[in-house]
């Protein structure tokens, strides 16, 4: 059996909610997500039972059936990217004024706010990882 990429395309975007990724197209966001669970396989989730690396990126599919909390590791793996690459992007460094009230709009309140969801999601990740390495042990 095998587990689509789709599986894991519609847990990212449940946990991200961002109008930059809304506006890509289909391709766009596939493209950028199967680069984020190129990562989640072969770094982020290597105590995984299952080969990950072991894909068809033609099919979009990984060649294993993963289960519903592997899929959720994933995805959170795949969030955690996204949120790294949104951090270090530069022009959150750049401050904007509003014509209307010259009111200007601090980029570092905006960071601060995504570093706390890179924390939270970091934190959920390393705890869905935490409980799946010990789901088959028996006291």
């Amino acid at each position: 059996m095998s587990t689509p990429y789709s599986n894991v395309y519609a847990k990212i975007t449940k946990l991200i909610q961002s109008y930059k990724l809304a506006s890509l197209t289909q391709l766009q966001f596939e493209s950028y997500a199967d680069g984020w669970i190129s990562e989640a396989s072969s770094v982020n989730f290597i105590d995984c039972t299952k080969d990950l690396t072991d894909r068809d990126e033609t099919l979009k599919q990984f060649n294993q059936t993963l289960s519903e909390r592997e899929e959720w590791i994933v995805s959170y793996s795949c969030a955690l990217s996204w949120i790294n690459i949104t951090t270090s992007d530069e022009s959150l460094l750049q401050n904007s004024i509003g014509d209307r009230d010259y009111q200007t709009y601090s980029p570092a309140n905006l960071l601060k706010s995504l570093l706390s969801v890179q924390e939270q999601i970091k934190y959920r990740m390393d705890d869905a990882i935490e409980h799946y390495k010990y789901e088959d042990f028996e006291f």
